[in-house]
């Protein structure tokens, strides 16, 4: 029988992997952690990240005046040893905006400890005057497997201009209080517990508002949030006591907005709230008085029915092995748990009461112990902590297959312990101690399964590296398909598949460069296995041909929008499509992300198309699209582009010197003159289509150039070169010579009245030329090294030089007279239609007539 050490070693790893997780399945539970480790918070927040960045990207001032009409957080029932249940949050929300506006609202709860889960609601719109409702249901677990005191339901919103979908600042929060017990245990906290709101609304800046609470008890236990918006609040919440010290604050959602004080309570405390931020801001302050109820035990496992798993152990020696987390925690946050023992009874056979699993071979350790030691009895669980265990169930070889049943008992002792709002059947024992028995049952599958059959293996004629196997076994058990190049050897794994109804499976896998050559011969076979991890004997190997590998990741075309797309349409959802000839896609899906901010993505079999889609709609501008998919042997291809939403593009244009950023640079583009920032920036609104672009920045040379600006290519970057001014001094006879022309580096500059003309130029060697009519020509060089530069150049008469002499005829009337005869130092000339005609003659003294 081949080796199957390599596989039932990863089923053993993935089995205490999973009970890491397990155990800290639906919060973390431990009242110590400030994070619920579900993952509809971290869905929840990815989709609240996108108003977040719209608020810092653009902001409508005054806020979009919507109000808060209700809310409500429903209790959450939970009977039977139930351990987490569903709130019902409802809002209702009015516009009193002139326009119709986009709302999304967002749900976070939250305890004495921090976040335990989060929800957006799905944007909705409301037309003018509009009073609409959202509803969300939100998973929390029991009270006392967190916080016994109740949970509280933070509802912030944000809402968008429909029309411009301009997106206004954040609104909110408000809070509702609310519990997670048993029937009974609700109607004992609804008489016991006091919650109010003293305080809240709108504070103006530095405004301080004041609120005094009576308390009821002194054994009572007193908590106090001041919430405002998340990373945007600057208000300083104050409370003091009768005696007017001030309590010690921590942090919930903002720094030092909570307030927990567990016994001791003053006969009243005074609250203040201070805005210490520069515009006027909302805020919701809850106080909640509890009765003081002793110590409360929680305590949480996944599941106490499981099947016993087929493992290796250190010495390689194949066994079963059965694992149960169980965590308990202390929620009264006043008293400990003390001299808690934890115990398991023999397993017994159902419908046997001789063969059993005996209690000596079932171990109980810290979650994470890799050195399996036992547990040390009789240990403190303090108050407002908890402890993960694991209890591992080790029957011994040959046991007989069947379901056994036993209990694990939990003995402890606590001041005031609470069994009234227990959802535990705890009893008090002769010792006044508490135990609890926790039911449980482990199934033992020895026997293997029978082996599966291979009806094909064949590879594909276009992607010669994908093999597909098709078979039969028994309905509905897993079957694992191996690749070996050495029949004598255990191969590797390639797919695990389920048989249907009717015992077919079918598997499709790639193969990689495993080691193989190409054109090397390599095997096929299966196993089936069965849930407790028991392999059956594998198939005849069926040979097959390595034709090629597959070295090329998917290809992903876009459906829509399509790259450097404009549109003035509401865009939420980006549609593309993902092809692999080669292998199989990934079965993760592809990893999207839009302006940084990750999308929920979806396979849409109608359309057979991937789905993108934002839980808000896209703001204006341009769009910043990322496409991460991968085939199953690895290979990855990543996709960008962008497109833009509204009718121009802002365009980027960055200047700077090759190194540095250039400060106040001056940009004109499409006749329109702007400046950049520190950053050597300016920001442009265009449409799409070629510009072009002159920019100008003293001591640097003038930069001319053109770009075509679409929604993919937003960004022009321009270096400026730095200049230093050349001035030419002409004269002649020691006086300045105007209107002389200088022809350098392409460039003709003429000299003013004082005979002087400047030009900007870059380090180099320049060749010159000087030029004036009456004036010989003079021709010179001159350097450019890191500094200005002057140059003077003296020119002299040309006493050979011709003048032109022009002779325009007009009559009295002021008319220009055509075909005049003119004799100018007997040449004779006829004027043209302009009444003109030209000679030429050197310096001298010339008779002339014209008739």
């Amino acid at each position: 029988m081949m080796d199957t050490s390599e596989y039932t070693r990863s089923l053993d790893m993935l089995d205490d992997q999973v009970l890491s997780y397990v155990a800290m399945g639906m919060a973390d539970l431990g009242v110590n952690t400030s994070v619920m480790l579900n993952k509809e918070t971290n869905i929840a927040k990815s989709v609240n990240n996108v108003f977040t960045t719209m608020d810092r990207w653009r902001k409508v001032d005054p806020p979009l005046p919507l109000s808060l009409v209700t809310m409500q957080a429903t209790d959450v029932v939970l009977e039977n040893g139930q351990t987490e249940g569903y709130t019902n949050v409802v809002i209702s929300l009015k516009n009193d905006y002139t326009g119709e506006v986009i709302v999304s609202p967002v749900i976070e709860i939250y305890d004495s400890y921090g976040l335990i889960n989060t929800e957006s609601i799905e944007s909705a719109s409301l037309k003018p005057g509009e009073i609409k409702e959202f509803t969300a249901s939100v998973l929390v677990p029991h009270n006392v497997l967190r916080d016994s005191a109740g949970y509280m339901a933070i509802v912030t919103f944000t809402a968008a201009e429909a029309e411009t979908m301009t997106i206004a600042t954040s609104s909110g929060p408000y809070i509702a209080y609310f519990n997670a017990n048993s029937q009974n245990a609700l109607a004992n906290i609804r008489d016991s517990v006091n919650a109010m709101q003293p305080l809240g609304g709108l504070i103006n800046v530095n405004e301080t508002k004041t609120a005094t609470i009576l308390t009821n008890a002194e054994n009572n236990s007193l908590r106090i949030l001041c919430a405002g918006l998340a990373e945007q609040s600057d208000i300083m919440f104050t409370v003091r006591d009768a005696q007017g010290q001030i309590q010690t604050t921590t942090s919930l959602i903002n720094p030092n907005d909570f307030v927990m004080i567990n016994g001791g309570l003053s006969s009243s405390y005074t609250i203040e709230v201070t805005n210490n931020g520069d515009e006027e801001q909302e805020f919701s302050l809850l106080a909640v008085e509890a009765p003081y109820n002793g110590a409360i035990a929680g305590i949480y496992t996944e599941n106490t029915n499981i099947i016993a798993t087929s493992i290796v152990d250190e010495s390689n020696t194949q066994n079963l092995k059965a694992t149960i987390p169980i965590s308990i925690y202390e929620t009264g946050l006043r008293e400990d748990l003390t001299d808690v023992n934890i115990s398991v009874s023999d397993l017994v056979l159902k419908g046997s009461t001789e063969i059993k699993i005996n209690s000596s071979d079932i171990v109980i350790t810290n979650l994470g112990d890799v050195t399996k030691t036992a547990l040390p009895q009789s240990f403190t669980i303090g108050n407002g902590t908890g402890r993960r265990l694991v209890v591992n169930i080790y029957p011994q070889d040959g046991v007989i297959d069947g379901e056994y049943e036993g209990n694990i008992l939990i003995n402890l002792n606590a001041n005031n312990f609470d069994i009234e709002n227990s959802p535990y059947p705890w009893q008090q024992e002769e010792d006044l101690s508490y135990s609890y028995q926790l039911p449980v049952k482990v199934k033992i599958m020895n026997a293997a399964p029978v082996s599966p059959i291979i009806n094909s293996v064949e590879t594909n004629d276009e992607a010669q590296n994908m093999v597909t196997v098709s078979g039969y076994g028994v309905r509905n058990e897993r079957v694992v398909v191996y690749i070996t190049d050495d029949v004598q050897q255990e191969g590797v794994i390639k797919a695990i598949v389920v048989a249907n109804e009717e015992g077919e499976y079918t598997a499709e896998f790639a193969v990689d460069n495993e080691g193989y050559h190409l054109g090397s011969a390599a095997w096929i076979y299966s196993k089936a296995v069965s849930d407790s991890g028991v392999f059956s004997d594998a198939t005849q190997a069926h040979p097959i041909t390595i034709m090629s590998y597959d070295t090329t990741p998917p290809e992903i075309t876009i459906i829509t929008p399509i790259p450097d797309y404009v549109t003035d349409s509401v865009v939420d959802t980006v549609i593309f499509d993902v092809y692999d000839a080669q292998s199989r896609l990934s079965e993760s899906l592809p990893i999207v992300s839009i302006n940084n901010l990750v999308a929920d993505v979806l396979y849409n079999n109608e359309t057979k198309h991937y789905e993108a889609r934002m839980q808000n709609l896209l703001p204006i501008g341009n769009q910043r699209v990322s496409i991460t998919a991968q085939n199953e042997i690895g290979l990855i291809q990543v996709f960008e582009y962008s497109f833009n939403i509204g009718s121009s593009v802002d365009t980027h244009i960055t200047v700077d010197d090759g190194v540095n950023a250039i400060e106040n640079a001056r940009v004109i583009i499409d006749n329109v003159i702007v400046y950049t920032d520190a950053q050597g920036t300016a920001v442009v609104p265009l449409n799409s289509g070629e510009y072009g672009y002159r920019v100008e920045k003293e001591g640097f040379i003038i930069k001319e150039g053109s770009a075509f600006i679409s929604a993919g290519n937003n960004n022009i970057n321009i270096s400026l070169t730095k200049g230093y001014m050349l001035v030419f001094n002409i004269e002649t006879n020691e006086i300045a010579v105007a209107d002389a022309a200088i022809e350098i580096n392409g460039i003709r500059i003429i000299t003013n009245a004082e005979g002087n003309a400047e030009i900007l130029l870059q380090n180099n060697t320049y060749s010159y030329t000087v030029s004036k009519n009456g004036y010989r020509t003079i021709k010179g060089s001159v350097t450019i090294n890191n500094s200005d530069q002057s140059v003077g150049v003296t020119i002299e008469t040309n006493t050979d030089a011709s003048f032109t002499v022009l002779f325009t005829v007009k009559d009295n009337g002021g008319v220009t007279v055509t075909d005049a005869d003119i004799i100018f130092d007997t040449t004779q000339m006829y004027t043209d239609l302009k009444g003109q005609t030209v000679f030429s003659r050197q310096n001298g003294s010339y008779n002339y007539t014209v008739s």
